[in-house]
């Protein structure tokens, strides 16, 4: 009788959490070292060396100067996020203004744009169409400072799910699929985003998720976000 066989791990996948694994720790530290990253993410110093190797191929990581750790033994060179290369576009379309921002690796807003509409008598069609305008503008000043972009998102008013604005009482939206007349749009102004990643939320989750990430609070990771325009939002985060 044939014994169960066990399923072989996924190799591919092991290494893509790796990889994951040491950018995240890089991006938290903001500059370290491969034996620093080694002994933080429990893994062997030629491991992380190898993964490393592919993250500064890709132009996510760079490489400058070197530092002493404060420990005995020779110095590490420094490892950082990359400030060119792969970056990401963020838009924010409110009741009276789009706009968008093109951020690197290191989380710096590198271009930012704002627009003053009025979007509450215009058709959700136009208004993302306008929001594409004022995005397809950022990553072009973003183009001149070497960031192309890998992803873009979409902070939007109302109840969103599935990259469709289900209710937005401040625009008048109901049932607009936002993400796909965005995406469209953009690609019609640059062929370039076509196939661009979108992702879209709420305009107050979304602000919550940044101050989580890049803003102010430190250790503190469980909080309440309130936002206050011409509506009010709010989320929690635990």
């Amino acid at each position: 009788m044939n014994q169960p066989t066990e399923p072989k791990a996924d190799k591919s996948g092991v290494r893509r959490h790796n990889l994951s694994l040491v950018l995240r720790t890089v991006h938290e530290a903001g500059e370290t070292t491969r034996a620093a990253v080694a002994a933080r993410v429990g893994l062997t110093r030629p491991a992380v060396s190898s993964l490393v190797e592919q993250l500064l191929d890709l132009g996510l990581l760079v490489e400058s100067g070197k530092t002493f750790s404060g420990q005995a033994g020779r110095p590490g060179t420094v490892l950082k996020p990359a400030d060119t290369g792969p970056a990401g576009l963020g838009v924010e379309i409110n009741v009276d203004y789009v706009t968008a921002c093109v951020a690197d690796l290191t989380g710096t807003d590198r271009v930012r744009r704002t627009e003053r509409l009025d979007n509450r008598g215009t058709g959700a069609g136009e208004v993302l169409a306008r929001a594409a305008r004022v995005a397809a503008g950022a990553l072009d000043e973003a183009a001149g400072l070497g960031l192309v972009p890998a992803g873009a998102g979409l902070a939007l008013p109302g109840l969103v799910s599935g990259g469709t604005v289900r209710q937005a009482p401040n625009l008048g939206w109901h049932d607009v699929p936002a993400e796909r007349l965005f995406a469209d749009a953009l690609t019609a102004l640059r062929p370039a985003t076509a196939g661009l990643p979108v992702a879209s939320d709420n305009e107050a989750n979304s602000a919550a998720l940044a101050e989580l990430w890049f803003g102010t609070l430190g250790e503190v990771r469980t909080f309440l976000h309130l936002t206050g325009e011409i509506g009010v939002g709010g989320a929690i985060v635990v």
